[in-house]
């Protein structure tokens, strides 16, 4: 909405107003009461307001701090369009801002993984011999001695000889990434691996 189409709208209430206290007719001029002030100390409730924003759409004021979405344009190359669109449709998003939205994010996942040392989440994949002599032992005094990184671990039985363990982790990068070296290279762990990812607090929805 324009600027002079909000200041129209406001000078038409404003024009509603004056005739809602005008007199009848042969009835005396009566100005309107006026609101008395609030006494030393006391507050009052103001009513949120709508303010223009010049080349957009109009906001309201209020005391959150709820953010609104950003608009902002791109240039693809037309095959590279379809194919975002393809995926779009194949992966069930609504539109293709929620697709570029998750892409987004999980490009900041790996851009923090390798350049920063803050916290992280993720699981570290193990599979495993459990007739390698003292394996399970050393495993599991890794994980007691690290039990501030470790939320969760699942065991499972492959077969007569393969175990799965999976171990949910979480803490500063690299005591989580020294934790899992120290798992994934233990003798008799066929393979492992960490996948991380973000405790979540840090990433806009």
């Amino acid at each position: 909405m324009g600027l002079s189409r909000v200041l129209g709208e406001a000078e038409r209430r404003r024009g509603a107003a004056d005739l809602a206290h005008a007199p009848a007719e042969g009835e005396p001029f009566r100005a309107p009461a006026r609101r008395a002030r609030p006494p030393p100390g006391q507050k009052t409730l103001v009513a949120p307001a709508f303010v223009p924003i010049f080349g957009g759409n109009l906001c309201r004021m209020s005391k959150s701090k709820k953010e609104f979405a950003s608009r902002f344009s791109a240039s693809l190359p037309p095959a590279l369009l379809r194919q975002l669109d393809a995926m779009v449709r194949e992966k069930g998003y609504a539109n293709r801002s929620q697709a570029i939205a998750d892409m987004i994010r999980a490009q900041l996942v790996e851009h923090r993984q390798q350049t920063g040392d803050g916290e992280i989440a993720g699981s570290v994949t193990l599979v495993y011999d459990h007739h390698q002599h003292r394996l399970q032992e050393h495993l599991t005094d890794l994980q007691h001695d690290h039990g501030e990184l470790i939320l969760a671990t699942l065991h499972c039985h492959l077969d007569h000889h393969h175990c799965l363990e999976l171990i949910a982790v979480r803490g500063p990068q690299a005591a989580v990434k020294k934790l899992a070296d120290g798992l994934i290279g233990a003798r008799g762990v066929k393979h492992g691996k960490l996948v991380v990812t973000s405790p979540g607090h840090d990433l806009p929805a």
